[in-house]
């Protein structure tokens, strides 16, 4: 279907949610959603918990920095957790990383 001049999708004004959002988040929320910031799982769970407010994703996007796209999937898709067993996995395999490192250590000390 073509598309008729003046035929188009009414623009939404974002103004007030903006304002809002900056009311309502601290500065440090406000860091944490920062397309920059280095823990990215933390970061994600952060915007997800601000969507989980109301507020729009192009909002959290402009905030963010991020795309209207990456903000779209952590809201689609939520925050990855891990289930309890495979936190006992990784814990595991910590523990196992842990005792080469000392065995690598200790044999280039001499034993000691």
């Amino acid at each position: 279907m073509k598309k008729m001049k003046g035929d188009h999708m009414p623009k939404i004004d974002y103004t007030a949610e903006k304002k809002a959002a900056l009311e309502k988040l601290s500065d440090n929320d406000l860091k944490i959603i920062q397309k920059n910031y280095p823990v990215k799982r933390i970061r994600d769970a952060k915007i997800y918990e601000v969507l989980q407010m109301g507020f729009a994703i192009k909002i959290v996007a402009e905030l963010s920095g991020f795309s209207y796209c990456h903000v779209w999937k952590i809201a689609s898709f939520g925050t990855k957790k891990m289930g309890s067993g495979d936190l006992l996995k990784l814990r595991a395999a910590v523990a196992v990383f842990n005792l080469q490192i000392e065995k690598i250590l200790n044999h280039d000390n001499g034993g000691n």
